[in-house]
Parts: C-alpha cells; sequence; structure tokens
C-alpha cells in the first residue's frame, strides 16, 4: 500500500475480475469527471451568462446579515 507495506494476498489472482475491474474504474472515472466538468459549466454560466450572483454569495458571504456564514 502505497509502497509503505505489502497486504497479503487473498486467493489466486483473477485476470478476468482484474480487467473487469479496472474498466468499471476507468467508467466511473470518466462519469465522475464529466459531472465535475458539468458542475463548473454551470457555475460558470450562472456566474458569468445569467449574472444571478450566486457563484458571488457563495464564495464571499455577506457579513452584515444575521445567520450569514462567518
Amino acid at each position: 500500500v502505497l509502497g509503505w507495506f505489502d497486504l497479503p494476498r487473498i486467493g489466486d489472482p483473477d485476470r478476468a475480475l482484474h480487467r473487469s475491474s479496472e474498466d468499471i474504474h476507468s467508467a466511473l472515472s470518466h462519469v465522475f469527471a464529466a459531472i465535475l466538468l458539468l458542475h463548473i459549466v454551470g457555475a460558470l454560466k450562472r456566474s458569468l451568462i445569467d449574472r444571478d450572483g450566486t457563484l458571488g454569495r457563495m464564495l464571499w458571504p455577506r457579513r452584515d446579515v444575521p445567520g450569514a456564514a462567518a
């Protein structure tokens, strides 16, 4: 694990299971990257096109409002 120590093997290596696990891991990483990209694009759209102030309120909350994040 991270080159610090070795974990014992639990049974014989299964190449088919390893390959399918790699495929699933790769697909999920691409899905996660796409969701992250859509989130960033949506935030930029609200900020640059809609200009509704949502991004500014999240990044720089007003301190004069009771109950606002400190």
